[in-house]
């Protein structure tokens, strides 16, 4: 047999074993090199214009493969395809020639071992670029007391805010834990606080069980790593109360076996696998492995390791990550039988369609910003750490089934729902055309609301007007909270409640102040009615000026507040229970998130059923306090189809029996889904009407009846002077109330 000397290299028998060991043989050479930044095992990656881009070569024209070493390799120009070979990458600051003026400062394009082993090198180019963490207004506004993976974690260390995300729930057998970054949660004993209704709420303590730095060969003794220690950064928050948590990672849903993987178990085959997490700065993010035992940083002889960099997997749809993703949980979706995925090469950014588990893989330390090769925009780079190895290591398993059952995404059903059927509903011609063309920006439609396919991961993205009013106002403007509610069963200091007030005719910010005087109530008073009035009046301005925007945004903010008004614990001094009984404290969110979003599909069908009926006209309102009006009596109808009473016992019920949510749901979705109802045409008339008073047909023309771009609605709702938010005791309030709309105008064409 005629034999080729010298031999054709074949680098697809490598193993990782081959790899580390020519890192480590070189690691020398490659450290004092100036413009070599990071070194990681991986597979090779082929350049757009190589010419193997597209095709694998032969063995023959592969031994004479025409790569030329002058052309820069980055990591958007470059991919890693089926074919590429295991090699060591080596990524620099600075592209270096071989014929460049500095040779000892070029990275060898093969490291060669005693024993005759040959290992190739991928070098690329990067340009690392600081970026610092996110202000807690770009955080993830959840707007309810679920907690779980993703959620936001916040805490104080030496007087600076560190915000990171809940990885997932873990035990260790005697109590239950939230895992996280440790450098997010602090020093022992730390009070650990989430970000719940734009508030801070405590929710946990730092563990005194944490992990920091370990030396690489103690968790991989039969790998080569001498003076490298692996960055492991994991700590546990111990749980004050477990009933406001669940096992599931918000956007990915419930959690499979995760991924055992160690010595014996890790292989190349890693690189390139589809991977996704849900972090509290970036929401949803999909990527894939693109190389292992990251060597990210060189200090007085000693080398720091991440086990994976996780990159996009897509050169069009770059990964985003921040550093409040710190503590995120990765997660290998494993595709159902029959279901296939992307191989490296292809574009789409979620390869995997139907998935059949969310297998946990690692958790999220670190990450790295890397500028384009153009010089404008980054890509973003996440570390993390196998989590086989820091469960180990902490001595606690993954908890899978606590609370489950939950859709991947939660949120606030009911606004969506009364806030798009409302667009429906209304009977002016103009106007509907006018809220279908932003039916997108005022409210999710029920496809996404029965699939979970929200949006509004994070603020700076789409959060549908409809309930700005809990995840932006909420967090920017203290003031609206009193806005949300009206505790109109409450008896005052003569026995009369806000209601029996309103039916004697009393309704006014001065005849609420001094009943709340009575009570001695501090400055939570509920002013919901007075919102819709203030935003009524102000939407018949917006049209008597032609301002399209001002009235769309003003339309669909304000329809949140409805939305509270038909709810009746927001109407009710029971809206966390009765009072000093603790165990009901969670009867509101239980009640308006958890059983809303459990029954999703349910809840839709039976409002479209019944919005499907014939129904009597709702009467014209004339003028904001009519407004306020109407929404008065939808409280009062909530109250009496719908007791809190009824609301609380099903609660407990359910409570007793471990089954609270299909309790509740059995006991109370008929009047439920009628209170739905009621909103849906209570605000299309509050809409119907403030059109027709502020002459929407003649001040708006057609040209205006258009779709609002949605960047144009977030500048003006951002403003503090728009709709702005006031205490009942604030004089503005009752100043605003009493400034009549202009005298109505006619628009010319």
């Amino acid at each position: 047999m005629k034999k080729q000397f010298p031999p054709e290299h074949n680098f697809k028998d490598l193993s990782i074993q081959d790899l580390l060991d020519a890192r480590d043989a070189y690691h020398v050479q490659l450290a004092n090199m100036e413009n070599v930044l990071a070194t990681a095992i991986g597979l090779y990656r082929i350049r757009d214009k190589d010419p193997d881009s597209n095709t694998p070569l032969s063995k023959g024209q592969w031994a004479t493969r025409a790569e030329s070493t002058d052309r820069v390799r980055t990591l958007q120009n470059s991919r890693i395809q089926p074919w590429s070979w295991p090699c060591v990458l080596v990524f620099v600051s600075q592209w270096q020639a071989a014929t460049s003026i500095d040779p000892d400062q070029v990275v060898p394009r093969y490291l060669y071992l005693g024993d005759g082993r040959i290992v190739p090198t991928c070098v690329i180019q990067v340009e690392f670029q600081q970026e610092a963490p996110p202000p807690l207004h770009d955080i993830i506004q959840f707007p309810h007391q679920l907690l779980g993976g993703g959620f936001p974690l916040v805490t104080q260390v030496q007087g600076n805010e560190h915000i990171g995300s809940v990885g997932c729930m873990v035990s260790d057998g005697s109590a239950v834990y939230a895992l996280t970054n440790a450098h997010v949660i602090g020093e022992p004993q730390t009070s650990i606080h989430a970000i719940i209704d734009g508030q801070r709420q405590k929710v946990g303590t730092a563990h005194t069980r944490q992990l920091e730095k370990r030396p690489f060969q103690e968790i991989y003794p039969n790998l080569a790593g001498a003076n490298s220690y692996l960055n492991l950064d994991a700590g546990l928050v111990r749980i004050d109360d477990i009933h406001d948590w669940t096992a599931q990672i918000y956007g990915l849903g419930e959690l499979g076996s995760m991924l055992n993987l160690h010595t014996n178990t890790i292989t190349l085959d890693l690189i390139g696998l589809p991977v996704c997490a849900f972090g509290a700065a970036s929401g949803k993010m999909v990527g894939e492995i693109q190389g292992l035992f990251y060597r990210y940083k060189s200090i007085g002889g000693f080398d720091y390791v991440s086990d994976l960099l996780i990159g996009s997997a897509s050169t069009t749809t770059p990964l985003k990550t921040m550093p409040g993703d710190s503590g995120s949980v990765w997660c290998y979706p494993e595709p159902s039988q029959g279901a296939t995925t992307s191989s490296p090469s292809e574009q789409a950014p979620e390869p995997i369609k139907a998935v059949d588990a969310m297998r946990p893989l690692a958790l999220q330390w670190g990450g790295h910003v890397v500028r384009n090769e153009d010089g404008q925009g980054t890509l973003n780079f996440a570390l993390a750490n196998f989590l086989s190895t820091i469960c180990y290591l902490l001595d606690v398993d993954i908890v899978p089934d606590w609370n489950t059952s939950h859709r991947e995404y939660w949120g606030e059903m009911g606004h969506y729902k009364i806030a798009g059927s409302a667009c429906d509903k209304v009977q002016s011609a103009n106007l509907n055309t006018l809220l279908q063309k932003n039916r997108d920006s005022i409210a999710y439609g029920d496809d996404d609301l029965e699939n979970g396919t929200f949006r509004h991961n994070k603020q700076g993205q789409i959060v549908p007007l409809a309930d700005v009013a809990d995840l932006v106002w909420r967090n920017t403007r203290p003031d609206d909270e009193s806005n949300h509610f009206s505790d109109v069963d409450q008896p005052g200091a003569d026995g009369k409640t806000l209601l029996d007030l309103y039916h004697e005719h009393k309704l006014d910010i001065a005849t609420w102040n001094t009943f709340y005087d009575g009570i001695h109530a501090d400055e939570k008073r509920g002013a919901l009615p007075f919102r819709v009035w203030q935003m009524y009046n102000e939407m018949i301005v917006c049209l008597q000026k032609s301002d399209v925007v001002g009235f769309v945004c003003t339309a669909g903010t304000m329809a949140h507040y409805v939305g509270d008004a038909c709810q009746p614990l927001h109407a009710s001094y029971l809206h966390h229970g009765h009072p000093n009984i603790p165990a009901e404290s969670k009867v509101h969110s239980t009640y308006e998130t958890s059983m809303l979003d459990s029954n999703a599909a349910e809840l839709l069908a039976g409002v479209n059923k019944k919005l499907a009926e014939p129904t009597q006209p709702m009467p014209t309102i004339h003028g904001g306090k009519e407004a306020a009006q109407a929404v008065m009596d939808l409280m009062d109808r909530s109250l009496t189809a719908l007791p809190p009473e009824t609301i609380i016992d099903a609660f407990n019920k359910g409570r007793q029996q471990h089954k609270t949510i299909a309790v509740m749901w059995q006991a109370l979705k008929d009047p439920t889904i009628a209170r739905l109802v009621d909103g849906v045409y209570t605000l299309a008339s509050i809409w119907d009407s403030a059109w027709q008073e502020g002459n929407g047909d003649q001040n708006l023309n057609q040209s205006q009846l258009d779709q609002i771009d949605y960047s144009t609605l977030k500048a003006l709702y951002s403003q503090a002077t728009f709709a702005p938010s006031y205490l009942l005791t604030d004089p503005k309030f009752t100043a605003e109330l009493q400034n009549a709309p202009l005298a109505p105008t006619t628009a010319t064409d």
